[in-house]
């Protein structure tokens, strides 16, 4: 059984996120996605918020495996071809994405098949079981390498050499030209840190978190300037909640924190906040162009009233916590 999030965090995304929950009353959902960390995250707070706000909320999770949980039903199944239930649903999370495993280590040619194919499957779906709207989580890796933020109009340039990154780009073509019923909400997933972040894989703050928690020194192996932001989960939820409920289609939004910090500085702050030693590189490559992975989110303030309500050091900080 995996640990629960911690219960202060639940109770701020039901306060901060209550207008669109109580608009989710009665709604029946359809998740991808659902065990991975942003599913993870997503299924726990609607759980909590159906059972502190009597939602009578009905979660439908797709998954390859079985899995038994009492106030979830699993349906089994690959997103690329799954047959579809015979319910109804009245809102899709599309959060279903190859694993960091897959998409690391060498299978390029499925994790692009796993993003379009699946994005095709779901498109298909959600027409015939008359979903009302569907989230889809893309990632902020539709933007290419930049060296400064990115807001949502800026010229999307995937990384040819990303299958991932190519996948993303080319299922919200497909969400921009779906002409069914079903209203499309995009977020742009940039990156993120909070309880049940896989913390020995590609994930810088991760590593750091990892090494400080096992009294490692925390150790930076890229010298060049490279720059990222972290939103904290809860938030992260809040967001996403807001995006479903009052997003408007078609209509992309970055989702996660507009505070950009270099790698070598996360580095020195993660060390400063647990005591540890840290360990930087000695060819410190400040002539190289600077490499930014860091959304501009002012549309999610503007349009949403979205804001960030935890800092990089709290954030950190609770994941720590959680993980002793």
């Amino acid at each position: 059984m995996r640990k629960p999030l911690p219960s202060n965090d639940l109770t701020n995304i039901i306060k901060l996120a209550k207008v669109p929950l109580k608009k989710l009353k009665n709604a029946r959902i359809f998740i991808t996605g659902g065990t991975g960390f942003i599913g993870t995250w997503l299924i726990e707070s609607l759980l909590f918020a159906n059972r502190q706000l009597k939602l009578n909320l009905h979660l439908t999770v797709l998954s390859r495996y079985k899995h038994t949980h009492p106030d979830i039903k699993f349906y089994q199944g690959d997103v690329r071809d799954f047959i579809f239930p015979s319910e109804q649903f009245t809102h899709i999370i599309h959060a279903g994405t190859p694993s960091s495993a897959l998409t690391h280590h060498g299978h390029p040619e499925q994790v692009y098949d796993i993003i379009v194919n699946g994005m095709k499957r779901i498109l298909e779906f959600s027409s015939t079981c008359g979903a009302k709207e569907l989230l889809f989580l893309s990632s902020g890796a539709v933007y290419g390498k930049h060296s400064t933020p990115v807001d949502e109009t800026t010229l999307l340039n995937p990384d040819k050499n990303s299958d991932y990154a190519l996948g993303k780009f080319d299922a919200e073509k497909m969400c921009m030209d779906y002409a069914g019923n079903t209203a499309i909400k995009i977020a742009r997933c940039f990156a993120f840190v909070g309880p049940h972040l896989p913390l020995d894989q590609h994930y810088a703050i991760g590593n750091f978190i990892l090494d400080a928690s096992t009294g490692k020194k925390i150790t930076v192996k890229n010298p060049a300037p490279v720059y990222r932001s972290y939103q904290y989960a809860a938030d992260m939820v809040i967001w996403l909640l807001h995006i479903l409920v009052n997003g408007a289609a078609k209509h992309p939004y970055n989702v996660g924190s507009g505070d950009a910090i270099s790698i070598i500085d996360l580095a020195k702050k993660v060390a400063k906040l647990t005591g540890s030693a840290v360990v930087l590189p000695n060819n410190m490559g400040h002539t190289m162009p600077a490499d930014f992975y860091v959304p501009c989110v002012k549309r999610a303030l503007r349009e949403l009233g979205l804001q960030q309500t935890y800092v990089l050091d709290q954030a950190v900080l609770k994941t720590l916590e959680w993980i002793d």
